[in-house]
């Protein structure tokens, strides 16, 4: 696997993290 896409599949996984961490707000 190319550094590339696993620098760019880490960006989308993080996006999708603060995606959910707004959506499912921590108490």
């Amino acid at each position: 696997m190319k550094s590339q896409q696993k620098y760019e599949l880490g960006i989308r996984n993080y996006e999708l993290r603060m995606k959910n961490a707004l959506l499912i707000p921590n108490s």
